[in-house]
């Protein structure tokens, strides 16, 4: 004779019972699996975009770093000439001071002593 249970008046045969448990049971293993791998496959998509990101953040630092390099010492060398032409500016400035001092007693710009 087959064993019957009464649930919420309802009557179910034992193995019928059983088999629609066990199918449910391996239906939500089945639906956490995939749950799973479809998580574990957004966090690997999600991690690749950070990597990348960080990747690019490297490259545009690296890249202004030698942009304010170059820039620095396109400056340093501007500075540079500017000094050199003033100092040579100066030299030519005293040159004609003393040659007009040695025409001329009197010292105009008051430059020379």
């Amino acid at each position: 004779m087959e064993e019957k249970y009464r649930i919420n008046n309802c009557c179910f045969q034992r193995p019928k019972f059983l088999s629609v448990l066990k199918s449910q049971i391996l239906e939500h293993e089945a639906e956490k699996k995939r749950d799973f791998w479809e998580r574990s496959h957004e966090s690997d998509f999600y991690i690749a975009i950070d990597r990348n990101t960080i990747e690019e953040e490297r490259q545009s630092r690296i890249k202004k770093q030698i942009y304010l390099q170059q820039f620095r010492d396109a400056n340093k060398e501007l500075m540079e000439k500017k000094w050199l032409a003033e100092k040579n500016e100066k030299c030519m400035e005293d040159r004609v001071d003393r040659e007009r001092l040695k025409l001329e007693p009197f010292n105009w710009r008051r430059t020379l002593h």
